[in-house]
This record gives structure tokens, C-alpha cells and sequence, in this order.
């Protein structure tokens, strides 16, 4: 979890995460850091909601494997992405 790993509580992050709360720049860059993202793309103001939320569910999903597990897994989606963008 998110919180746990950042060592936010739980309330916060949610707050953050719905706009709530605004992040003080030592906490973007802590939450940043714990998703293995930049800055910038937390802060990224044209990119959708949904899509920015579904980044930071698979960097949580990275974080636990070794650079080799997460390139295999990288592969696999741009893979899957190139099939599902042909199929339109």
C-alpha cells in the first residue's frame, strides 16, 4: 500500500489522491520516489485521471521485483498494447 510504503498515513494519501489535500513538494517527491515515477508525472496536468492512477497500481506492481522481472514485464504490456492497438 501506498501509505505504508511512503510512510504517509492512509488518510493523507487518500486526500492527495482524490484533491482534497494539496502535496507539499517533500511529499510528491517521497510518493514519486516510492513508485519509481518522476514529479512530473504525478503532476502531469493533461493526462487523464484514470490513466495517471492506473500508472502508479502498476509501478506498486514493480516494486517488489528485480530490474530483469520488471523489463519482462514491461515487454509483455508494450506487446500486448501493440496487439490491442492493431485489433482497432
Amino acid at each position: 500500500m501506498l501509505a505504508e510504503r511512503t510512510g504517509l498515513s492512509i488518510q493523507h494519501v487518500g486526500n492527495i489522491e482524490t484533491g482534497r489535500k494539496r502535496a507539499r513538494v517533500d511529499t510528491l517527491i517521497k510518493i514519486a520516489d516510492t513508485l519509481s515515477v518522476t514529479v512530473n508525472l504525478l503532476l502531469l496536468g493533461n493526462c487523464d485521471s484514470e490513466i495517471i492512477a492506473h500508472v502508479c497500481e502498476f509501478a506498486e506492481l514493480l516494486l517488489n521485483l528485480d530490474m530483469d522481472e520488471r523489463d519482462m514485464i514491461l515487454d509483455a504490456a508494450i506487446v500486448a498494447a501493440y496487439a490491442l492497438q492493431s485489433e482497432k
